[in-house]
């Protein structure tokens, strides 16, 4: 059920304000299930805006149209789809600060200008990304205490990546790894179930895993 546009507004203003940290932007709303949720006319004139207050911030000489703001955002859903709103509130308040590698805008602000600031930001995340699943994963061997490693790659390299060894044979779909989780659940402690979900928030935006997703979150919640 889509939001009133009245709520949208306010609900994505206040958003906006808290959004500071990369760990927001990485535990974000992807623009995929932003448009989903907002709707497609709402979610564009919400991106739109942003883009707008973004150009009318440095004060330039020839500031960002409303036709050009809305052809950005539209680019945006299409080229980024999983980058998160949080992602480009803060990649945007970078390049406000001026922090380095984000290009000042002189006379003018374009949309190369603002795909150059989420490439830069994006690269900052993937380091930050990194880091948290180096920091998980000694946490997680910390925890599993005698847990097989290899068993744990084992689980990785099955759901999450295709085999490069037998690039004949096509990873599991979807529904098959849905199917195989819910069958085996009772074996995962809750180490495992936590790093499934790491693992398949990090390497799956496709919709059709949101229900493994919410399952494997409910089954977490059930052994605390």
């Amino acid at each position: 059920m889509l939001v009133s546009s009245h709520s949208a507004i306010q609900e994505f203003k206040s958003r906006c304000k808290t959004a500071i940290k990369i760990d927001q932007g990485i535990n974000g709303q992807s623009l995929v299930k932003f448009r989903k949720a907002y709707g497609n006319d709402t979610s564009l004139e919400l991106l739109a805006r942003l883009i707008k207050d973004q150009s009318e911030f440095f004060n330039l000489v020839e500031n960002i149209s409303d036709k050009q703001a809305v052809d950005i955002a539209d680019l945006l859903f299409g080229e980024y789809a999983n980058v998160t709103i949080e992602d480009i509130v803060i990649c945007f308040r970078y390049a406000k600060t001026g922090k380095p590698g984000y290009e000042k805008p002189m006379s003018r602000l374009d949309g190369r200008v603002i795909f150059n600031w989420i490439n830069e930001y994006l690269n900052e995340k993937i380091e930050r990304i990194e880091l948290i699943r180096s920091n998980e994963a000694h946490e997680l061997k910390q925890e599993l205490g005698d847990f097989n490693e290899e068993n744990l790659k084992k689980i990785e390299e099955m759901f999450c990546k295709p085999n490069p060894v037998e690039p004949a044979k096509p990873p599991m779909s979807a529904e098959k790894q849905e199917q195989y989780i819910r069958d085996n659940i009772g074996s995962f402690n809750k180490a495992q179930i936590s790093d499934l979900i790491r693992q398949f928030k990090l390497h799956h935006s496709c919709l059709a895993y949101e229900p493994l997703l919410n399952f494997l979150e409910t089954e977490l919640k059930l052994r605390k």
